[in-house]
């Protein structure tokens, strides 16, 4: 990756010389995108671990309603007329 390359190159050659304030200054200024991958992979996976409970909640609940709609409604009990 040539930027990534130039970005780390400009930091040691900065440093080597001596002109710390330009280092700092680029350190804070210029984030790479490979720093932000990191942190989108993480949230990616707490992102899919929330849409994984929630629909794991949804499920029992539609689960939970059906066998006790079966229970409480005399017309969808297995035998039942259906009148």
């Amino acid at each position: 990756d040539p930027l990534w390359l130039a970005w780390v190159t400009d930091l040691i050659n900065f440093k080597d010389a001596g002109d710390m304030a330009s280092y700092t200054s680029l350190m804070t200024t210029v984030t790479p995108a490979r720093f932000n991958v990191g942190q989108m992979i993480g949230a990616t996976g707490l992102l899919l671990g929330i849409a994984l409970c929630s629909a794991l909640f949804v499920f029992a609940g539609n689960l939970i309603a059906n066998i006790l709609y079966g229970v409480f409604d005399p017309r969808i009990r297995e035998g039942g007329d259906y009148v």
